[in-house]
C-alpha cells in the first residue's frame, strides 16, 4: 500500500517545486509500474473482502517446507474488477528453487503460478473454498568428494 500524505502546511514550512512535480507525477509513475490506483471506498471494500479470507502458514526449515492452509469463501467482485484471492511465497529458499508444489495433494503445474517483476515470489492464484497448500524446496547442493 502506498499513500501520498499531502500534509496542509507542506507549502508553508517547505516550498520547494519538486514537492508539487513529485506529487503531480506519483500518478503515472504508479500506473508506470503495475501498482493499483483505487479511491478509499474500492481500497475500504477491498480490505473487507480480504478480511474474509482466512489464512495460515507454517514453515519447516529442516524438512526446507511451507504449508499454507487458506479457506476462500466467494468469489469477489470490486466495482467491476474481479479480485482474484492469491498466495505469493518466495521463489527461493537458502538460494535453491521451488521443486514441487501441491494443493490438496494434486501437484500444480509450475505453469499456473505467476511471479512478481523482479522475480522473488511465486504467486498462486488460489480457487473458492478450502486449499492445503504445500511448498517443497530443493534441498542443498552435495558434492562428493
Amino acid at each position: 500500500l502506498v499513500v501520498a500524505d499531502w500534509r496542509t502546511g507542506t507549502m508553508t514550512a517547505a516550498p520547494r517545486a519538486e514537492v508539487v512535480t513529485t506529487w503531480r507525477s506519483l500518478f503515472e509513475r504508479a500506473q508506470e509500474r503495475g501498482l493499483w490506483i483505487t479511491d478509499l471506498a474500492s481500497f475500504v471494500r477491498f480490505w473487507r473482502l480480504r478480511s474474509q479470507v482466512r489464512l495460515r502458514s507454517t514453515f519447516s526449515a529442516s524438512e526446507r517446507r511451507l504449508s499454507v492452509w487458506i479457506e476462500v469463501s466467494s468469489s469477489t467482485d470490486l466495482g467491476g474488477q474481479s479480485v482474484v484471492p492469491s498466495v505469493a511465497f518466495e521463489a527461493r529458499y537458502d538460494d535453491r528453487p521451488v521443486e514441487r508444489i501441491t494443493r490438496n495433494g494434486e501437484d500444480v503445474p509450475f505453469v499456473d503460478l505467476g511471479r512478481t517483476a523482479d522475480g522473488v515470489f511465486h504467486i498462486y492464484a488460489v480457487p473458492e473454498g478450502t486449499s492445503r497448500l504445500e511448498i517443497a524446496y530443493r534441498g542443498p547442493i552435495e558434492i562428493e568428494e
